[in-house]
């Protein structure tokens, strides 16, 4: 192959020719432009920095317990891929219009078109649709809602994955699968008098589905009537929804503050009285009377971050560390537990007004 030489005096004279050539010029300033956007996108995105001061942990407070003091604990989770720092997110305000709207829209489907109730009062705003046995309760101050009841919307299918792509796709058609996958946990029930109870999939005659909401791969988790964010039970036979808890706040992504989280090391050394217990759930031989007050020692095994949801209002989701475990009380009862701490380094954590 014949090897070609480039005089320099000729390189330098057809860059100048090229740089000449107006709509070059242009393209070059283009270019220009748009680094020097995108480094100041970086930038502001790195002054970010505690931006919206100190997060406080407060409502949360309401109807969560703390861990007693007296309790003694063990700590046998690793480190895991934990980050130094996360994003704090604002969430968005939804007018009073929007969500009569959006509850308009979706107990019209599940009840039929009827007037609905408004019940005010000093700190709470609902939203009220009762046909029969079937209520559909809706909260105008932060969006979340909940039904029971037996709906005019079928959603039947010939088999587990038919029927959950049908609840999947019942929440994108009302446009509530926002920060949702299509894989939600199922659980296999059976109805035993008043109560629902865990069967075998022959045996279950009814399918709940569990959607675990993410921002940026991390999860959302709920307290109190938050506690479960998105889930929908189905009537397996027949295909009605018998029941929806539904919380799944809209962020807004393009304002977030940058926040340095606990390490594992320091979680470990955090007083109890900053531990506030999810939930506790008795094991398989019956302890149902498991006491939050009568824990004797909790083995930890599970550590992950997630995004705080309230049952109130809320302006921010701030995050919390998970921990999961092993409860046992003074008599040997046994259970599974569930605690949140607050994972924002210097953050307060404030008791609620009696």
């Amino acid at each position: 192959m014949k090897n070609i030489v480039v005089n320099k005096k000729e390189l330098k004279d057809m860059l100048l020719s090229l740089f000449n050539n107006g709509v070059i010029r242009i393209l070059f300033l283009i270019l220009l432009v748009i680094i020097a956007a995108s480094v100041y996108s970086v930038q502001s995105r790195s002054d970010k920095k505690n931006f919206f001061g100190k997060i406080i942990y407060r409502e949360s407070l309401i109807e969560a317990e703390p861990l007693p003091i007296n309790t003694k604990a063990s700590f046998s989770f690793q480190k895991g891929e934990l980050p130094a720092v996360i994003n704090i997110y604002s969430l968005e305000e939804q007018s009073e219009e929007q969500l009569m709207n959006l509850f308009n829209s979706i107990s019209n489907k599940l009840l039929g078109k009827i007037a609905p109730k408004v019940i005010s009062d000093q700190t709470s705003k609902t939203y009220y649709k009762e046909v029969g046995r079937s209520v559909f309760v809706g909260n105008l101050l932060n969006g979340s809602f909940s039904f029971s009841g037996e709906s005019k919307t079928l959603l039947a299918g010939n088999s587990e994955n038919e029927i959950g792509n049908r609840v999947f796709t019942f929440l994108k058609e009302n446009g509530l699968e926002r920060n949702l996958s299509n894989s939600p946990a199922v659980t296999n029930l059976t109805r035993i008098g008043d109560e629902l109870e865990t069967t075998s999939s022959s045996s279950a005659t009814i399918l709940s589905f569990t959607f675990r909401p993410t921002i940026e791969e991390v999860p959302l988790v709920g307290i109190g009537e938050a506690g479960s964010l998105v889930s929908l039970l189905i009537d397996k036979t027949s295909g009605k929804i018998v029941k929806i808890q539904y919380y799944n706040p809209k962020t807004n992504t393009n304002n977030f503050g940058k926040y340095e989280l606990l390490g594992v090391n320091e979680v470990k050394k955090t007083p109890f009285s900053s531990f506030r217990v999810i939930q506790i759930i008795p094991d398989e031989n019956g302890a149902s009377d498991l006491d939050i007050n009568d824990l004797a020692r909790v083995n930890f095994t599970t550590l992950e971050i997630a995004y705080l949801v309230y049952p109130q209002k809320q302006n921010l989701l701030p995050p919390v560390y998970v921990l999961g475990g092993e409860a046992i009380s003074s008599s040997g009862k046994r259970g599974k537990i569930s605690v949140y701490l607050p994972a924002v380094k210097n953050s307060n954590l404030l008791n609620p007004a009696p």
